[in-house]
């Protein structure tokens, strides 16, 4: 029989089905339609099953091809079994008891130290600072053409707004500083 002959009933074998993919005649047949043609939704508890069903009555509703509510439920299908198995693991019972023992009691427990936000605000602050002081000795310092045209270049893409408003009077120091290195090395554009 080619796939492409129908079936008794007149509608077309396709190549992904042994058995022809015509829907069952009545709404309750659902059951017996599936478990005809998926071995995985034979091993599913009653409410997968239920749920496998659920869809398959919702595509059937909208008119879909009988092959593609055989693929959908067949997909839904294997995720469901799946999510079963890892359900159904005992490790995450031993696992768990395993950690209730061993677990320290809250007084012996190490918990990890916040840093408030002011902490962090000043190391970023002076983190930045030393990083542009940094950059501001080394172009001072530098003598060759090509050491010089680097440090423009890295002067130059030093936000100086943020400098002023991170730093205060500092920033305002250092962008003076910075000013004054760009205007000097202004024949290296």
């Amino acid at each position: 029989m080619d796939a492409r002959t129908p079936d008794a009933s007149g509608s077309p074998l396709t190549p992904f089905t042994d058995v022809p993919p015509s829907a069952p005649p009545d709404p309750d047949g659902w059951d017996a339609w599936l478990t005809e043609r998926m071995r995985t939704y034979r091993t599913l508890n009653p409410e997968d099953r239920e749920q496998v069903q659920r869809g398959v009555r919702d595509l059937s509703s909208r008119n879909v091809p009988p092959t593609f509510l055989l693929s959908s439920a067949r997909a839904l299908a294997r995720e469901l079994a799946a999510q079963a198995e890892e359900t159904d693991q005992p490790a995450d019972a031993e696992r768990q008891k395993f950690i209730e023992a061993n677990a320290l009691p809250p007084d012996e427990r190490i918990s990890a130290r916040r840093q408030p936000r002011s902490e962090a605000k000043a190391r970023e602050r002076d983190a930045y600072l030393a990083g542009v002081r940094r950059l501001v000795r080394e172009a001072r310092s530098a003598h060759q053409p090509h050491e010089r045209k680097r440090l423009r270049r890295e002067l130059m893409g030093v936000d100086q707004k943020r400098l002023r408003r991170i730093l205060g009077v500092e920033g305002v120091e250092l962008s003076e500083q910075i000013r004054e290195l760009l205007l000097r090395s202004s024949d290296l554009r």
